[in-house]
C-alpha cells in the first residue's frame, strides 16, 4: 500500500483499486483473536487512544 499527495497523482489505477479492495477484505476478515496474535507476535502494533479501557474487547 502507498500514500500520495492528492496534487501529486490524480487518482489510483484500476489495478491499485482492485488491490486495495483485496486488502480491505483481508483486514475485515481478521478476528479479535487474530488481532491479539498479530500484536503479540509483533506483526501489528496496537494504537490505544481509548480512555483507559482495553482496546481489543471481545
Amino acid at each position: 500500500m502507498h500514500g500520495f499527495a492528492k496534487n501529486a497523482k490524480s487518482n489510483i489505477t484500476q489495478k491499485e483499486l482492485a488491490e486495495l479492495k483485496r486488502l480491505a477484505a483481508a483486514i475485515l476478515a481478521v478476528t479479535t483473536k487474530d488481532m491479539r496474535e498479530l500484536v503479540q507476535n509483533g506483526d501489528w502494533m496496537e494504537v490505544d487512544e481509548s480512555d483507559g479501557e482495553e482496546a481489543l474487547q471481545e
